[in-house]
């Protein structure tokens, strides 16, 4: 998690002597993913490990086409191991999956009404 934490930091700053607009930048829920193996004789499973995800968001706003090969290169060459960037646009299912869901939260407001 404070590789993620650092590299994020790392290109927020970028972004700000760059000149480029950080318009938001913020944490995802963290994932967590249960590693499974199967005995050689029979059908019984086995934790082997638990995974856990850390994922962050930085947009940027105000990226010129001719710069943005050149911000990505330098995010590419800086890039810790065991980190992957991904670069897309923002979309509003992207905002949707940032909120978590709150069942109980749901349920009383499904009493209310």
């Amino acid at each position: 998690m404070t590789l993620v934490e650092h590299y994020m930091k790392y290109i927020h700053k970028l972004c700000n002597r760059l000149s480029i607009i950080v318009q938001e930048s913020y944490a995802m829920p963290t994932r967590t993913t249960e590693v499974m193996l199967t005995q050689e004789q029979g059908s019984k499973m086995k934790l082997d490990g638990v995974l856990t995800t850390h994922q962050r968001v930085v947009q940027i706003k105000g990226l010129t086409a001719t710069f943005a090969p050149i911000l990505l290169e330098v995010l590419w060459n800086n890039q810790p191991e065991g980190v992957h960037l991904l670069v897309k646009e923002h979309t509003e299912e992207d905002f949707k999956i940032r909120l978590k869901d709150r069942p109980e939260l749901e349920q009383l407001l499904s009493q209310l009404n």
